[in-house]
């Protein structure tokens, strides 16, 4: 379940949804310069400096992207989530300053790597030399990606994603029968040219929703919605916040055939500040339900309901993650510790719940809700400047669960045994440069899917990445 971006739903990511198939930067000599309003923006170690976060502006007619300048609030990088047009922008390196102190360059293009399947659902941030104009765009690589999975049964599980081809972006829809993966026909939004689900929930065989986001023109964004009943998929266009423009969806939960909870991102257009969205399905329509948070860099990207009555939507604001509670009347905001980053995902066995996600450095991060507050219960441990995210939580248990992500250019999976996160092996693939999970659905201690992507070249294609727990041990499966 997944943003963003989530994002995707990147989210996106981390849950911000992440990034899809940019060009790999000119590497120059020296560091990384962080720029604000010369549309730069790099990672530095929080011992050397502080990150900037920015705000995309897309431009698909051109197929570049701008960038706003919010020098003066500490985003989390869950506000580049939504912005999904950026595609075609070309990648560059600036050489560092001395006066800004920011890590070295082996430190940024572990980023990069990282960064290129977990920020943002679109290109790399691009990272323009301070010194030469930007690049001509490049033509957009082909590919697969997944960043959705829910599970009814052991022979029935859907996964929901993007796929490029010529420039231009549809939604991916595949399913699992027990025997194999196999694509399935998804319907495509009209005039636009950017279309992706992000989460998918269902409530029994013949009724699932998927939800994403579709970009129409330079500067409106609408939230989808597909529904499966038991033979085929169907499009649905949600409502919108009166006078928001700029809008789509990172999770999905839906605890009964007639009731759904949907959470993601809403602005005025694409490029200002982001607030969060949320959208219940009633059984007869969608609608628009008022959220609590209302910063002006805060997004919901995942959602999970033990019933209609009792919801969670997590994603990230300005410094830190964002949970919400819904209690069949309102949407609460509760405390999360400041982190710096934001939470992508989010489970809950019983009475606990358990969210996922990233700091601000980034590094993997896991919160427990205990009825009471949440707090951080730490991942497992990783080498000195690993860079880190788990955008997909899934539990069978409230002693059992699987967190999955990436850490560095690699799949990452730490399993909760109930009382510690604890890293288990994860598969990449064969000749694959890099790889990452983005969601995660288990049915039984003995039965869980993971999905995300994974790339053998810098420049794209993308491929599918599906991985299966049977108890024992998580292997790749073979997907179309």
């Amino acid at each position: 379940m997944m943003g963003p971006h989530t994002r995707r739903q990147i989210s996106a990511s981390w849950g911000l949804s992440f990034p899809r198939r940019p060009i790999m930067p000119q590497v120059e000599a020296g560091n990384i310069q962080v720029r604000r309003k010369a549309a730069v923006l790099a990672h530095c170690p929080p011992a050397d400096c502080s990150v900037i976060n920015v705000t995309a502006v897309a431009t698909p007619s051109i197929g570049r992207c701008a960038w706003m300048d919010c020098s003066a609030t500490r985003s989390s990088f869950f506000g580049l989530e939504k912005h999904r047009s950026c595609r075609s922008d070309a990648t560059r390196v600036a050489r560092c300053t001395s006066a800004l102190g920011c890590g070295p360059l082996p430190h940024a293009i572990a980023y990069y790597a990282m960064m290129r399947f977990l920020a943002i659902p679109a290109a790399l941030l691009p990272l323009i030399s301070a010194a030469a104009r930007p690049a001509e765009p490049a033509a957009t690589p082909s590919g697969r990606v997944l960043s959705g999975v829910n599970c009814l049964r052991v022979t029935s599980c859907w996964a929901v994603g993007d796929q490029t081809a010529s420039g231009v972006t549809r939604t991916l829809i595949e399913h699992w029968n027990g025997r194999k993966w196999s694509l399935m026909a998804s319907p495509s939004v009209a005039g636009s040219a950017d279309a992706i689900l992000s989460g998918v929930s269902c409530s029994d065989r013949l009724n699932c929703w998927a939800v994403g986001g579709a970009t129409l023109g330079s500067r409106k964004q609408e939230p989808i919605a597909e529904h499966w009943n038991g033979k085929k998929w169907s499009l649905t266009v949600l409502p919108e916040p009166v006078g928001l423009t700029a809008n789509d969806l990172g999770g999905i939960w839906c605890p009964g055939a007639t009731r759904c909870w949907a959470a993601g991102s809403a602005s005025r257009q694409v490029g200002a500040p982001l607030r969060p969205l949320a959208e219940h399905w009633t059984g007869k329509k969608w609608s628009v339900v008022p959220t609590r948070a209302s910063g002006n860099f805060s997004e919901l990207i995942g959602v999970f309901c033990r019933r209609d009555t009792n919801c969670w939507a997590v994603g990230g604001e300005a410094f830190g993650g964002l949970a919400e509670h819904w209690n069949g009347r309102r949407w609460s905001v509760a405390a999360t510790p400041s982190t710096g980053g934001g939470l992508a995902s989010v489970w809950c066995p019983g009475t606990n719940c358990f969210a996922t996600g990233n700091s601000g450095y980034p590094s993997a991060i896991a919160e427990r809700w205990n009825g009471r507050k949440w707090s951080l219960t730490p991942t497992t441990p990783l080498p000195p400047g690993t860079l880190s995210a788990l955008p997909g939580v899934s539990c069978v248990t409230s002693f059992n669960c699987f967190a999955v992500g990436v850490e560095n250019v690699q799949t990452l999976i730490d399993h909760w045994r109930g009382s510690k996160w604890v890293k288990v092996k994860s598969p990449n693939p064969v000749a694959a440069k890099s790889a990452a999970l983005r969601a995660v659905s288990c049915l039984s201690p003995r039965a869980c899917w993971a999905v995300g992507t994974s790339a053998k070249q810098d420049v794209g294609p993308d491929s599918t990445l599906a991985e299966h727990w049977n108890g024992s041990r998580w292997s790749i499966v073979l997907m179309p």
